[in-house]
């Protein structure tokens, strides 16, 4: 049988049906490790847990399963970590020392306005520091026990540092 343009057409249905059961699924493989190592770079434990301790990896991947634009930022993003991780070191991202990582943040980071790298950073890291200020153990890194609000600044009527 001749393959044709006709037949070309009658199988992309098909290809469909062949990548539906893998939508999703990369927040279980390597994306996932990637992810994590990438927010604990940008997001280090201190006196406060690193960001994949309080389950922020995990929350970044639950708004990319509803979201496909988000979700292809992620991966694609997570993939060029890896294949900036391989050219530069020969390793992925998630085997690098830390400074290693840093210097390839930094580069995602410095990158034109325009490209996967400073979209995927600049994304994640807003959606890092939404998720992981929002809870109450990233706090003492702040210098505070509760929410500003609603009660406010309780020593709003002192000079900064004499409180």
């Amino acid at each position: 049988m001749p393959f044709t343009r006709r037949t070309l057409l009658k199988l992309i249905p098909l290809t469909l049906l062949i990548q539906w059961p893998w939508r999703g699924a990369f927040a279980a493989t390597g994306f996932k490790t990637t992810l994590a190592v990438f927010l604990d770079t940008l997001m280090p434990a201190d006196e406060t847990p690193a960001a994949s301790e309080l389950g922020i990896d995990q929350a970044l991947l639950e708004r990319a399963a509803a979201d496909d634009r988000y979700e292809r930022l992620i991966r694609n993003g997570c993939g060029l970590l890896d294949r900036v991780s391989q050219r530069a070191y020969a390793r992925d991202f998630s085997e690098l020392d830390e400074a290693q990582r840093i210097r390839i943040v930094e580069f995602f980071e410095r990158q034109g306005p325009r490209t996967l790298a400073r979209a995927f950073f600049r994304s994640v890291r807003d959606d890092l520091f939404e998720l992981y200020y929002s809870q109450p153990q990233s706090w003492p890194g702040l210098g505070m026990d509760r929410p500003p609000q609603p009660a406010g600044y309780m020593d709003y009527q002192r000079p900064p540092g004499h409180g």
